[in-house]
């Protein structure tokens, strides 16, 4: 039974819509239709409870700033994913977060890995390109589900969306082809003069560019469908190097070209080839080798020069960054050559993507004020925000450590797996949802609900993070335990290193949790009573330690009862008027159906109360508690007779005790008379 507040109806358009498709295929009645709508409402309700729980997950929360994985369920080790679980039917069987789990797109993933990721201008579709076979996939948000998709030839490079939606795209691939698609499928196919690395599309003139291992940018006219001049760039430092990327700016229409010698040529496409000034030119490479000094970094690595431009991305008019192979980020200000602020990712892996993102006006990072513009940008480990007008830090993401199978966990976790490699991400404007295409089986989907709301056509995902919003990070790999070399050793369970039983990870191994409680019981069998008995003490301990307060706090309110001054002698008796006094006072006077309070034993309260606050106040009897002519010994025979159950032994067998020693003694006397 789905809780009434979790209870959100279905798209019941989209549902009857599914229901006439049905009942024109197989000649459903009308009546079994509305019937499959209605359950089928249940069931998409029923799922959405359950997502509450494993659905969403967060993966960090540095510097306060939460970050949730959306769509992942119980984390599970990489070679688990596929190895265990053969078919989806197996799967749902024998794993129930599986079956429980929530998809925010509906397949948004493909069988080996996704490499591109294009959001159509109008916000209504995700284009994604991924392997293996080279295919390109469409999905339609408004439904969450997959509209289309085409295989390739090979595999995609980049891709452009010509038009507002999905009806005009082209797509580069490695095998020197572009390709350009329609509602249909594929409309036309050309193949380049050389291997591009890079495409963009010039919407001014409808021109696409692209760049390559050449010194010059080629470039065609769609409009008129033929090639143009190409366009040379300045003399290249290294005679190997080449073009690596392109960006261009939509207020202006400047074009930025990266290259592998660490120089970024700018220019106007507008202007005519072959002119007697050449590209502006934007140097990189000495700020770039002056943040490896004192590194290992500072040498080619895979024949790449570190200061390499890897991304190239305009903001406004006269904002740039650029993306490095070291992973540095450089903010440019186009109006001065030196750069505004220097991000290093500290990965030393090569930038993969550069946004911009302007945070709701609502949220907390617009609100703040003080981090301004946020720039995304990401290598093939982790993504990074941080605020374009100080650089400082906001949050990070490290996508991977099982997306698909769980999520990240908090930092500081030491059962997290090797991250995935990201290939670009996609950051939904406006809003706090980022998509990240991964060298994985799935596609990353994180939300910041500190940079804006859900978009859309995705609101439910405000209600599934808001029970999350005061619980903390969930432990990675719940069914698995880390253990190092020497807890193996002493487990006794070095026969096992090499197998599968035991996986190496950074310092050590994961091991199965049920393996390792297994071995500890044959290890320690006492393990069982030495967990209650440490458990006792820490009970005994939480007592002990509550008792400390109380007794503190009693004797404070004994000197303030009696004027300022700690009872010296008969510290019992002020104890015993103070706790009579307070009872008669805390007393009602219908009394207390609760406490089990009648209201004759509430009147005798407050009578007693009233006697011992007198006592306390009136100085007359402040010598009872400070004189020790007043003090009340509780070993007389008079104070044992008039308070039999106060302390010691009663009177009855104290006398008989001294009876049987008279005894004794009179026996002792006959003894020796005789």
């Amino acid at each position: 039974m789905v809780p009434p507040r979790a209870r959100k109806r279905a798209p019941i358009l989209e549902v009857l819509k599914l229901c006439a498709y049905l009942r024109r295929a197989d000649s459903m009645s009308v009546r079994d239709a509305l019937l499959f709508a209605r359950r089928l409402e249940a069931r998409i309700c029923e799922s959405t409870t359950l997502g509450t729980r494993t659905c969403v997950r967060v993966t960090t929360a540095d510097n306060g700033v939460r970050v949730y994985s959306v769509a992942a369920a119980k984390s599970l080790p990489e070679w688990l994913r596929e190895k265990q679980l053969k078919t989806k039917r197996a799967l749902s069987r024998r794993h129930a977060d599986y079956a429980n789990r929530v998809e925010l797109i509906q397949d948004l993933g493909f069988p080996s890995s996704c490499s591109l990721l294009k959001l159509t201008p109008d916000g209504a579709f995700l284009l994604a390109a991924g392997t293996h076979k080279p295919q390109i996939r469409c999905f339609e948000l408004g439904e969450l589900s997959m509209k289309w998709s085409r295989h390739l030839n090979a595999d995609a490079v980049q891709m452009q969306c010509l038009s507002s939606d999905y009806a005009k795209f082209a797509v580069l691939m490695v095998d020197r082809t572009l390709a350009l698609h329609a509602k249909y499928g594929q409309h036309f196919s050309t193949r380049l003069a050389m291997a591009a690395r890079d495409m963009a599309y010039d919407p001014f003139d409808a021109t696409m560019w692209f760049v390559g291992p050449t010194n010059s940018l080629h470039a065609l006219n769609l409009e008129e469908g033929r090639f143009v001049e190409p366009r040379p760039l300045n003399a290249m430092r290294d005679a190997d190097g080449g073009g690596a990327c392109l960006g261009i700016s939509k207020q202006h229409g400047l074009l930025a070209a990266g290259r592998d010698d660490g120089l970024v040529d700018i220019f106007d496409p507008r202007t005519p080839p072959g002119g007697s000034a050449g590209p502006a030119a934007l140097d990189v490479a000495p700020t770039v080798r002056a943040a490896l000094l004192g590194t290992n970094d500072v040498q080619a690595r895979g024949g790449v020069m570190p200061e390499a431009v890897t991304r190239v991305r305009f903001d406004d008019a006269t904002s740039c960054a650029v993306g490095t192979q070291s992973g540095h980020v450089l903010l440019y200000d186009l109006r001065r050559k030196a750069p505004l602020h220097v991000k290093d990712h500290m990965f030393g892996q090569p930038i993969t993507a550069i946004r911009f993102h302007e945070p709701h006006l609502g949220a907390a990072a617009a609100s703040d004020g003080s981090f301004g513009k946020l720039v995304v940008s990401s290598d093939t480990r982790a993504v990074r925000l941080w605020s374009a007008v100080d650089g400082r830090n906001y949050t990070t993401i490290e996508a991977g450590r099982g997306v698909g199978s769980g999520a990240s966990a908090a930092s500081g976790s030491s059962t997290a797996s090797a991250p995935a490699h990201i290939n670009t991400t996609c950051v939904w404007p406006g809003s706090g949802l980022i998509f990240a295409a991964l060298d994985a089986s799935t596609t990353g989907t994180f939300f910041v609900p500190s940079l804006g709301p859900a978009p859309r056509w995705c609101r439910f995902l405000e209600g599934l993070t808001e029970e999350l919003e005061e619980t903390d990070a969930p432990v990675l790999y719940d069914d698995f335990r880390f253990v190092t070399s020497s807890d193996v050793t002493m487990l006794g369970l070095n026969h096992l290193v090499g197998t599968s039983a035991l996986r190496a990870h950074l310092h050590g191994y994961l091991m199965d949790a049920r393996l390792h409680r297994k071995a500890l019981e044959a290890t320690d069998p006492f393990m069982r009573e030495k967990y209650i008995q440490r458990q006792v003490e820490l009970q005994v301990e939480k007592e002990r330690q509550s008792r400390i307060v109380p007794k503190a706090a009693m004797r404070q309110r004994l000197k303030a009862s009696l004027g300022g001054t700690a009872p010296k002698v008969n510290a019992d008796l002020a104890k015993r008027l103070l706790t009579v006094a307070e009872d008669g006072a805390a007393a009602k006077d219908g009394g207390d159906d609760e406490d089990g309070i009648t209201r004759k034993k509430a009147r005798k309260m407050r009578v007693a109360a009233e006697a011992a606050k007198a006592v306390l106040d009136d100085e007359r009897f402040r010598d009872m508690f400070t004189n020790e002519d007043y003090a009340i010994n509780t070993e007389s025979d008079e104070f044992r007779s008039l308070h039999p159950n106060a302390v010691g032994e009663p009177i009855r067998k104290r006398r008989q005790d001294s009876d049987d020693e008279d005894d004794e003694s009179s026996s002792d006397e006959d003894g020796e008379d005789l």
